[in-house]
Order: C-alpha cells, then sequence, then structure tokens
C-alpha cells in the first residue's frame, strides 16, 4: 500500500498536539485555523506559550479547544515540547509551531500508516518554505529547496506513538533552543526504530526573520556536530556490549 493512499479505519486514536510558541502571536491564528481544519478529528491541543511578552495567551485562548499552559520565562522549544507531552493524553504525538501551519490531510495520512504499518514508530512527511515579505533567506537554506517540496526531518513534520517517545526519551533540555529534534531523531535512528515519509505536502514552513534556527545558524551546526560525535559514541557502546554479551 502506497503512504498516499488516504485510509479508513474503525479506531481512531487520539492525537495529542502540542503548539509551543514564543512571541508568535501574529502567526498562533494561522496555525490554529490549520489544526480546525484537519480532516482527521480526533484530536487535543496544548499551547505551550514559552515566556512570550506579546499577545500569544490572549491568542491561544481565543480558542475554545485550546488547553494552555503558560511559562513564566523562555525555555526553550525543546523544553516546552516536554512539558505539552507531559500534559497531554493521545496514543499519538504531533508537533506544530506557532509561526507554521499544517495541510489538512497531515493527521489523516499519519494515523493512517501508523495504524496500517504496527511496526512503524514514527512518520515524517513533506514540506514547503514560504517566506514572509522583507524575508532574508536563511543560508541554511539550499537555493534548489526555497521553492520545491522536499522532506522534513522536524517536529512540525511527525507523528509518533508516545510509547515509541517515551521509549526515545524527551528532547534533550541543552538542546533546547536549537535542534532538540535533531538530536532527538539521532537517538531514535541509534536504537533502530523503524520510521517512514509521508510522500505528500503536510507542512508549510514559514521564514520570517525571527526563526530561531535562523538567528543562531553557528551554534546549530556547533551542536549538529556534537549530537554526530555523541551517535557513534553510542553506536560504539552499543557494539562493545554484543561483543560482551
Amino acid at each position: 500500500m502506497e503512504l498516499s493512499e488516504m485510509i479508513v479505519h474503525d479506531r481512531q486514536p487520539l492525537v495529542s498536539v502540542i503548539i509551543s510558541t514564543f512571541n508568535a502571536a501574529q502567526y498562533l491564528s494561522e496555525a490554529l485555523g490549520s489544526l480546525r481544519q484537519q480532516t482527521y478529528r480526533a484530536w487535543e491541543v496544548i499551547v505551550i506559550d514559552d515566556g512570550s511578552t506579546d499577545q500569544t495567551v490572549e491568542v491561544a485562548t481565543s480558542f475554545p479547544e485550546v488547553k494552555m499552559i503558560r511559562l513564566e520565562k523562555n525555555l526553550g522549544p525543546g523544553n516546552a515540547r516536554n512539558i505539552g507531552v507531559q500534559n497531554s493524553s493521545g496514543e499519538i504525538l504531533s508537533f506544530l509551531d506557532g509561526d507554521d501551519i499544517w495541510t489538512p490531510e497531515k493527521l489523516e495520512r499519519q494515523v493512517g500508516y501508523l495504524l496500517e504499518h504496527p511496526e512503524t514508530g514514527f512518520v515524517f512527511a513533506m514540506q514547503k518554505f514560504f517566506f514572509e515579505p522583507g524575508a532574508v533567506v536563511p543560508s541554511y537554506i539550499p537555493e534548489k529547496l526555497r521553492n520545491e517540496l522536499h522532506i522534513a526531518y522536524g517536529t512540525g513534520a511527525l507523528a509518533v506513538w508516545r510509547s515509541v517517545f517515551d521509549h526515545v526519551g524527551p528532547f534533550e533540555s541543552r538542546f533546547s533552543f536549537v535542534a532538540s529534534d535533531t538530536e532527538w531523531f539521532f537517538r531514535a535512528q541509534d536504537m533502530k526504530v523503524a520510521h517512514a515519509v509521508a510522500p505528500e505536502l503536510c507542512l508549510l514552513r514559514r521564514i520570517h526573520g525571527t526563526n530561531v534556527s535562523h538567528l543562531k545558524i553557528q551554534e546549530c551546526r556547533r551542536l549538529r556536530m556534537e549530537m554526530l560525535k555523541m551517535s557513534i559514541d553510542r553506536k560504539k557502546q552499543m557494539a562493545n556490549k554484543l561483543k560482551s554479551a
């Protein structure tokens, strides 16, 4: 069966949608609106205001379905998502940044695939960038990807069984502000958790000049090298355990 096929199941597990946001009030209504438009209806939404100083709380609470969690200080997206997970109850976890947008069939396609393929622990999807007027294109986005559909290995395109997330572990606190999703994915790979990629467009990623990854490009690069070394060390440890077993 192709991943692109729509799958109808009697069972509809609850999806906990975790939205972490920091000073993105001007975009949050669009993010929440894209959640309301999902064709898959069995979801709950938890918005974590990560110490914002704008109107984030007012925007979020204007949506009655939102469970609002307000943090007194900015802890970073990784820590905010962990808090959201702790305060959620769904069998499946999915994450959306407050400045991004989902396509309407995002949850339906990914949940359907996870149900049809129980050996799969999590599913990524495809994304496209879109640029706010006047936004400078970050150097980390290759020219060929700026207007093309491509695989998104990030939380905004992720749907994961809660049991798998718990097995891999929470987002690492020391990488909370940049690349916590990348570090989590490295761990999942090292633990040989099966995953797939939906070939459809599921995430519209907004570039507006104040994205965390845009502001901290050099730190992202340094931390990714550190994560790669951590991954290599984990694999060596696993190999040594197998030899000694």
